[in-house]
């Protein structure tokens, strides 16, 4: 079974990184949570959807040869039916794909995807407007420092929301 998860899950993070990225990037701020939302709710219907489809087609081939039959099944006759079912149901769902990658195809234009920079990893939303609002209202970072330690000092405060900025030995390996 491992040999076979291995090759899905690259494949996984190798699509749903960039068809997430297609999906919210040149989305302006005051919609990001909507198409954020719209883009996952899609994504959740479409997988249970699919595999309800799926999951139907292997039992109805599955019970019609079974169901030829006119008696008691073996436990090979078991088999064969099962893997019949799931035959029908490996081929429809690559037929899905295929359908999907043409669509794909068909539809997302230049304009949609030459904003997509993998290099750059933008702040949240969230984080945006929360950076906004300190910077506002004259509240900085580091004001909660207790007496006994020094102030940090910018470079060393944090980005994006607080995540802090590597030093040591492990800004040297991220910087390799």
């Amino acid at each position: 079974m491992l040999p076979a998860v291995i090759p899905q899950s690259i494949g996984m993070g190798l699509f749903f990184v960039p068809i997430t990225l297609i999906a919210t990037t040149n989305v302006g701020e005051e919609d990001a949570g909507l198409a954020s939302g719209l883009f996952n709710t899609a994504q959740q219907v479409g997988g249970a959807l699919g595999l309800g489809v799926l999951s139907t087609l292997a039992a109805d081939k599955s019970t019609g040869v079974l169901g030829d039959l006119g008696r008691a099944p073996s436990r090979l006759e078991q088999s064969t039916a099962l893997l019949e079912g799931f035959q029908v149901a490996f081929t429809a769902a690559a037929i899905l794909v295929l359908v999907g990658a043409v669509l794909l195809a068909l539809l997302v234009r230049k304009e949609d995807v030459e904003g997509v920079d993998p290099e750059v990893v933008p702040a949240p939303v969230a984080c945006r407007r929360l950076q906004g609002i300190v910077h506002r209202e004259g509240v900085r970072a580091g004001t909660t420092t207790p007496p006994n330690r020094r102030a940090p000092e910018p470079a060393e405060r944090g980005n994006r929301c607080g995540l802090r900025v590597p030093r040591g030995r492990i800004a040297a390996l991220t910087a390799a």
